[in-house]
């Protein structure tokens, strides 16, 4: 057997939101940043940003020298996040964050990442009719993840982390499958193969978190520990 040489390695960080020091994570948060935090009417939602931000900014900050630092954190013509300084070095990076998680992939190639808590009251048949392929709702209400919340949302994070790597909007889901099979695959509906590679975790009981990477991809995960983190 050959050797088998990897297109990219990924590594995802997994940040528990409730444990992050809202105080902290503010301020670490750019004058755009904090603008844009305090625009957020309930104060759950901005400790959620807060902490979100200032764990990617934590994370990437990482992987650079310190007169590079501080990090900008830009939106691309699709609204997909990058950092030049980053780019420059062929990383890419993505983000996704739910109620009480926030998840961050950074790879040595192209990669799309969500995250999406699956306990919670959705009207699964009516967004299945308009999103999903008659395979995937077929396999949603089969149970292919056990109880039809785990389920659907096994597919959803598959789908949106896909076309986060393409930097595509939602607006494209209903054109992108997921395939259940062996340990899951998602491409373009009616395409056969793609050069990405589908990784799906469980990072808790009530959450499931999708990876899309160029293939063949190492992904390793690890939590964040708010208790260490500095820049």
């Amino acid at each position: 057997m050959g050797v088998v040489t990897l297109s990219s390695r990924v590594d995802v960080t997994v940040v528990e939101i409730a444990a992050v020091n809202p105080h902290w994570a503010s301020s670490l948060l750019t004058q755009s940043e904090f603008e844009r935090m305090t625009r957020y009417r309930f104060t759950a939602d901005r400790q959620r940003f807060a902490a979100a931000r200032a764990s990617l900014r934590v994370t990437l900050s990482a992987l650079l020298p310190p007169s590079e630092t501080p990090l900008d954190i830009e939106l691309d013509g699709d609204d997909r996040p990058f950092a030049a300084s980053l780019r420059d070095r062929g990383l890419d990076f993505n983000v996704s964050h739910t109620t009480d998680l926030a998840v961050i992939a950074v790879s040595t190639g192209r990669v799309g990442v969500d995250v999406e808590r699956f306990d919670r009251r959705v009207a699964f048949d009516e967004v299945m009719d308009g999103w999903f392929t008659p395979a995937e709702r077929a396999c949603v209400r089969a149970g292919c993840a056990g109880a039809v919340g785990a389920s659907f949302f096994r597919h959803w994070t598959a789908k949106e982390a896909y076309l986060k790597a393409l930097g595509c909007g939602v607006r494209k889901l209903r054109d992108v499958e997921m395939r259940c099979a062996d340990r899951g695959a998602v491409r373009w509906k009616g395409s056969r193969d793609d050069a990405r590679q589908l990784h799906l975790r469980m990072p808790t009981p009530e959450h499931w978190l999708a990876v899309v990477a160029d293939a063949p991809s190492d992904v390793t995960f690890c939590r964040f520990d708010p208790t260490t983190a500095s820049i």
